[in-house]
């Protein structure tokens, strides 16, 4: 890590990913670092982006929309009941399955946990294209 704000947000990234266990989180099974490298033992999942996933089919059917869509709410609902913001959800980083059916959030890069329910983070952070206004 070439400053120690990036070695930060790794540590932080490991830390909250870590702690989570959940059907629709991807999982962190291990990380360790050599000499020039940081790593990180992720779940596998072979169906890749759901962002590429849907620029090769063209669209969802509306049942594997709600599906998905579902599962995403899951997922997110998880996270905000352990008070843990991701800051940058987009189709690139929901992944899944080989079969495409189920869905798994990944980059807990940005993400942060909040001390209280009621705290407010004022960070703007994000890919641009999907900040909120």
């Amino acid at each position: 890590m070439r400053t120690s704000t990036l070695l930060k947000r790794l540590q932080s990234e490991i830390s909250i990913q870590s702690s989570l266990s959940h059907s629709n989180i991807l999982q962190l099974f291990h990380h360790f670092q050599d000499q020039a490298n940081y790593y990180l033992v992720l779940e596998f999942c072979p169906g890749g982006e759901l962002f590429h996933h849907l620029r090769s089919q063209g669209r969802l059917t509306e049942l594997e929309t709600v599906m998905l869509c579902g599962q995403l709410v899951e997922g997110v609902a998880y996270l905000h009941g352990r008070r843990v913001m991701h800051r940058d959800l987009k189709l690139g980083n929901l992944l899944l399955n080989a079969e495409c059916t189920h869905l798994k959030i990944a980059d807990f890069g940005l993400a942060k946990t909040l001390q209280s329910a009621d705290e407010e983070s004022g960070t703007v952070c994000g890919t641009p294209n999907y900040i909120p206004p």
